[in-house]
């Protein structure tokens, strides 16, 4: 997926000798796995098993867990270790230009099935927000874990996973799934500031 894509070999060209030859060779390396069939099977299969609610385990007990399909964990992992999450970050004292690396690699890996990414770019979005508040115990833990680069799907609590994934949850004023139709306005707090980094009310 890497060659055969004009586009991002000439995007990644034009930063010319700046990119280290390491950063070629796992741009080849994600391309070759991304257009692999084995991972393009399991993407088919993903994309036909949907997620399954189990509410209550043998004993009746609650326990509210979302089942996947083993080929969604495939992906998922794959997406993970290769980087699409943390690489921009965890590389980008060493690397020159690794956002870049990893804008690169994601667009792969969006290539071989959308759904998973989701995710991958929300947690990847969560980064910096995280280190700007890296002065806690548990935002210390996360980014740790995050920059593992490790795929955990366990239920289990943070503490105990060697990876984690951040998401986040969204309310639809319709109830339906076509967020389109809502509106989001914005008020200024005070009517006389007004501007970027001034206050507002949503």
């Amino acid at each position: 997926l890497y060659l055969s894509d004009p586009s991002i070999v000439r995007a990644i060209k034009s930063f010319g000798p700046s990119l280290l030859p390491e950063c070629h060779g796992k741009l080849l390396q994600m391309g070759s796995s991304c257009g692999a069939l084995e991972l393009n099977h399991a993407a088919e299969i993903a994309e036909k098993n949907r997620p399954s609610l189990r509410q209550f385990d043998n004993y009746g007990r609650r326990i509210d867990i979302i089942d996947y399909n083993p080929s969604y964990h495939k992906l998922m992992q794959h997406g993970i270790e290769y980087g699409t999450i943390a690489y921009g970050f965890s590389e980008m004292r060493k690397v020159p230009h690794s956002h870049i690396i990893r804008a690169a690699l994601i667009y792969m890996e969006n290539q071989l099935e959308p759904g998973h990414c989701c995710p991958l770019v929300m947690t990847t979005a969560a980064i910096p927000l995280l280190e700007r508040h890296n002065h806690t115990d548990f935002t210390k833990e996360l980014l740790q874990k995050i920059y593992n680069m490790k795929y955990d799907h366990r239920d289990l609590p943070i503490q105990q996973k060697s990876g984690v994934t951040i998401g986040m949850s969204m309310t639809e004023k319709q109830g339906g799934s076509d967020v389109r139709l809502n509106t989001t306005t914005a008020s200024p707090i005070e009517s006389h500031r007004q501007g970027p980094g001034c206050s507002y009310s949503l």
